[in-house]
């Protein structure tokens, strides 16, 4: 369990440096202008999942004991959890620029010449973005916690992957205050962060 969690500490420290203004001011003044807005999302995202396979055969080749088993009784709600979480996660996406949020478009404008960096395309706060600031890592949570039983290396993964979601949201939304300002500042005081709470703020 123990070196999942800390691989997975490892990789969202790569992925905080990677994504921190630092790190891109020197890419961007590396590469220049038009390569660093065609070219970074996606090698960022390039990097990512290169960077989670070894964390992913380490949980494959050492699943370790089972933490729990909750047994049959569970099974339906859990289903329900999994099932609401993947189709949440749909339409999270959906409301989004897939293409952009993946870099493929940035990279398709990057080798046809067109237009570069992309108009922004705004902030998002209706729809599932009306429930929760950052839906994408709630239903992703409900996905990877709704398993009847766990062993000791999943349970380390998603610990993990929990920790990486929640401080990650962090940095994101102080990146969204730097771009969106006072508007992203009275959305945080009107919708909950990552768990829907009863009722929002107005």
């Amino acid at each position: 369990m123990f070196p999942v969690i800390l691989s997975m500490i490892a990789y969202g420290l790569l992925h905080s440096v990677l994504a921190s203004r630092e790190v891109k001011s020197a890419v961007h003044k590396r590469i220049g202008e038009r390569a660093y807005h065609g070219l970074y999302r996606v090698g960022f995202n390039g990097v990512a999942i290169v960077t989670i396979l070894p964390i992913l055969w380490l949980v494959v080749a050492h699943p370790g004991e089972r933490v729990y088993d909750l047994g049959e009784g569970w099974a339906l709600p859990l289903l329900a959890m999994r099932l609401v979480g993947l189709v949440g996660f749909v339409v999270a996406l959906v409301q989004i620029d897939l293409w952009r949020f993946a870099g493929l478009r940035q990279l398709y404008h990057y080798v046809t010449g067109r237009e570069l960096p992309l108009r922004d395309e705004g902030l998002t706060t209706s729809g599932v973005y009306g429930w929760v600031r950052h839906p994408l890592y709630l239903f992703s949570l409900m996905v990877i916690w709704s398993a009847s039983s766990m062993s000791e290396a999943v349970f380390g993964l998603n610990i993990g992957i929990t920790l990486y979601f929640l401080v990650g949201s962090y940095y994101e939304e102080k990146r969204m205050i730097q771009s969106y300002g006072a508007d992203y500042l009275a959305y945080c005081e009107r919708v909950p962060w990552v768990f829907p709470t009863v009722k929002n703020k107005s």
